[in-house]
């Protein structure tokens, strides 16, 4: 009669690690679901509009595209996060200009402004 308790403890606990596991593979098919290359998905993560986007790649700020077939383009995920790191490079890289260059500042007083 011994036996029966443990049994049933050992069943409970099977059930819980069935359901753990369980878990933990929906979690992995969601962390792994394929990467949409589509310039309108791209759009999407970024939270850009497809016009936007047709600025910079006209402007040559556009990520890498890859022809695929005749009339579809994609973005490699490659082409992407170089396009990210040269985005964050850009701003840095303004930001350091904005603390090096403050905005000049008038030394004239406001009544000289006026005329008074």
């Amino acid at each position: 009669m011994s036996a029966s308790p443990n049994l049933a403890a050992v069943a409970r606990e099977v059930d819980l690690l069935k359901e753990q596991v369980t878990s933990l593979f929906s979690l992995v098919g969601q962390q792994t679901k394929p990467r949409d290359p589509s310039i309108k998905a791209f759009c999407e993560r970024h939270g850009i509009s497809r016009g936007t986007y047709l600025n910079l790649r006209n402007a040559g700020k556009g990520p890498r595209e890859t022809a695929a077939g005749t009339w579809r383009r994609t973005i490699s995920e490659e082409a992407e996060l170089d396009w990210t790191a040269a985005r964050e490079a850009e701003a840095v890289a303004v930001a350091e200009q904005r603390k090096i260059a403050p905005r000049k500042r008038s030394t004239s007083t406001k009544s000289q402004k006026i005329g008074i």
